[in-house]
């Protein structure tokens, strides 16, 4: 491969940048940070509640169906959140993903799309906590296993502020991943973190996504097929035993060995039981 040709494919667009990863977490993170005006005190304020609120939006905008009339994250994109008191997240997305598109960094995202990876980070980030909950660790514990840099001798935070920077932690500024690993029940596995890393598995999972559906449009068509063929076969085989009552008929005036031949073929293109 060519210098060229390499840095050709580097730079080929991703279906998601590490960018959009980090628009994503820092937005959320501001939302749960900020102290809201009191009108908004019924929203969600933790980040679980704040992605299950997007999740939602998408759907309710119709960004998951065919006939939306704003389909991608990009400028335009966040109309039909206007209104929305969460309008500003679609704004910025749009806002990234622009530029993204511009730059030719990421391929232009749908706002479909953006609802399985959220649906990806509610997941991740809900089992992660369960797992850490499950060991039944110290705050302490986790905080210098997990090196969350907390001072907890100075400062106080509640649980809820506490599980906000664990979440922190693990997509925005820790440079380690922790693993958790079923058959011991700890986690034993750590690699190096970084908005790259976490793109590559969001795109892993989108890719996961994609087979799981082709698998499923495959099962689901295979009985169709199936019948597809047996009928087509047995419309061969009505047509074959026409031919071959013709032939009976005309048997003697035929030599035998084209009589013989003409047979092998149709014996050939008959199938019993299709």
């Amino acid at each position: 491969m060519s210098i060229n040709t390499t840095l050709q494919s580097k730079m080929s667009p991703k279906a998601f940048h590490e960018d959009m990863h980090v628009a994503v977490w820092e937005w959320i993170r501001e939302w749960c940070e900020v102290d809201h005006h009191p009108e908004l005190s019924g929203l969600p304020q933790s980040p679980g509640d704040v992605l299950r609120w997007l999740i939602f939006k998408i759907g309710d905008c119709g960004g998951d169906s065919q006939d939306s009339m704003c389909p991608f994250v990009v400028e335009g994109g966040e109309e039909d959140w206007r209104g929305s008191h969460m309008f500003k997240f679609s704004e910025k997305m749009c806002e990234v993903g622009q530029r993204l598109d511009d730059e030719e960094l990421q391929h232009r995202l749908l706002w479909r799309t953006m609802k399985e990876i959220l649906e990806f980070y509610l997941h991740e980030s809900t089992s992660y906590i369960n797992n850490i909950n499950s060991l039944g660790m110290s705050a302490n514990d986790i905080n210098r296993f997990f090196e969350l840099g907390l001072d907890l001798s100075n400062d106080t935070y509640t649980v809820e502020e506490f599980r906000n920077q664990i979440i922190w932690s693990r997509y925005i500024t820790s440079r380690k991943a922790w693993k958790f690993n079923l058959a011991t029940r700890s986690f034993d596995t750590t690699c190096e973190a970084s908005p790259e890393l976490w793109a590559f598995w969001v795109r892993d999972h989108l890719d996961n996504l994609l087979v799981e559906m082709l698998d499923g449009m495959i099962r689901e068509d295979s009985p169709r097929r199936v019948a597809l063929e047996k009928e087509e076969q047995e419309k061969k085989n009505t047509a074959l035993r026409k031919i071959q009552e013709t032939l009976d008929e005309v048997k003697e005036d035929l030599d035998d060995g084209l009589f013989l031949q003409m047979m092998n073929l149709m014996k050939e293109n008959y199938v019993v039981n299709p």
